[in-house]
């Protein structure tokens, strides 16, 4: 399939980014990663809706 989405060039894309956002806004470097963590979990498990457009 020439459309498939590649979870690893988006993730590496906006990680970064969505990090600095968190960070900003928690004071706790543990939480920051947690969140990272499950915004991950929560993509790669809905990658397939993307797939399919």
């Amino acid at each position: 399939m020439a459309n498939t989405i590649n979870i690893e060039n988006i993730w590496q894309e906006y990680r970064t980014s969505l990090k600095s956002f968190l960070q900003s806004k928690l004071n706790n470097k543990d939480d920051v990663e947690d969140i990272l963590q499950e915004v991950l979990i929560k993509f790669y498990s809905k990658i397939h809706i993307l797939n399919d457009l």
